[in-house]
């Protein structure tokens, strides 16, 4: 008898149990709050909307949640940076750097110009003796792990290769650097195995870099860079060196030692710039040296 009043217990309990499933199944409506519910619930529908609007069963309608698109300008990274110009061309710098030109068209860019061997990235201006496919050839030959790719500034013609010296001097030292094509000349623009410059500075060079069209030469100019080189911020860093006698020779530099041994004939040459009442000085919008009225 107590067997029996015990399967009856448990006979009601799982009626019981089954009875609230069914119930709540079947009468109770579930609450939708979201529009992730409404997708998930049974019945819904979705409107081809934008933003998409899924409807309810009970017709309760949830706009589908849309990530908004900040309207904000991109910040230039390059905004505070100074502005290099040679013929030609020009292009922005980090402003906490400088430059010094090495030899004749290569320059050597510097984060602390107390450790000159600390190279943040250099310019070289090469004569277009060689096309673009022929310097892609030199770099397939010279690195390993090559990677090239054209540049994208739609203002400029070159490309950029990346990749890791081969055997030989500073092998295995991770390079990257930018071909631009001026037609007269190509630019190779080199970052060494600083990642910082690899990573943005070469960037915001590019993005910076600008193609200077030849202007017609004023009747009288305020500066020219004739019979002149090197680099400078004040007109004490610049010399007349090698003027010879005749004072139709020579040239503005910032290092005279390079002409102490110069000779020259002692003859005038008229059209020698300071035959034209220009002195020898920094063109400081410039920074290089420059003979100046």
């Amino acid at each position: 008898m107590r067997t029996k009043i015990l399967l009856l217990v448990l006979a009601l309990g799982i009626l019981s149990v089954s009875g609230y499933k069914i119930y709540k199944t079947s009468f109770v409506k579930p609450v939708i709050n979201t529009y992730e519910e409404c997708v998930n619930a049974k019945g819904s529908r979705i409107l081809e909307t934008y933003p998409q609007i899924c409807v309810t069963k009970s017709n309760q309608r949830f706009t589908q949640p849309v990530a908004m698109v900040s309207t904000q300008p991109t910040p230039d990274a390059t905004a505070n940076w100074k502005i290099f110009t040679e013929e030609g061309y020009s292009f922005k710098y980090p402003a906490n750097s400088t430059y010094e030109e090495r030899v004749a068209g290569f320059f050597a860019f510097l984060e602390n110009p107390e450790q000159k061997a600390n190279i943040l990235f250099s310019v070289d201006q090469r004569d277009s003796g060689k096309s673009l496919p022929t310097y892609k050839t030199e770099e397939e030959k010279n690195l390993v792990s090559l990677s090239i790719s054209d540049i994208s500034n739609n203002n400029i013609q070159g490309f950029i290769s990346e990749g890791d010296i081969g055997p030989g001097f500073a092998q295995g030292s991770h390079v990257k650097s930018a071909y631009i094509d001026l037609g007269e000349k190509v630019i190779v623009i080199s970052c060494g195995s600083n990642k910082l410059c690899q990573d943005s500075i070469l960037e915001g060079i590019l993005t910076s870099f600008q193609i200077q069209k030849p202007t017609a030469p004023s009747a009288n100019p305020d500066y020219t860079l004739e019979k002149s080189e090197g680099s400078c911020t004040t007109d004490s860093q610049c010399q007349w060196a090698g003027e010879g006698c005749g004072g139709g020779h020579g040239i503005c530099t910032n290092d005279p030692s390079k002409y102490k041994d110069t000779i020259t004939t002692c003859d005038v040459v008229p059209d020698f710039p300071a035959n034209l009442g220009y002195t020898c000085g920094c063109i400081e919008t410039l920074g290089k040296c420059g003979w100046k009225k």
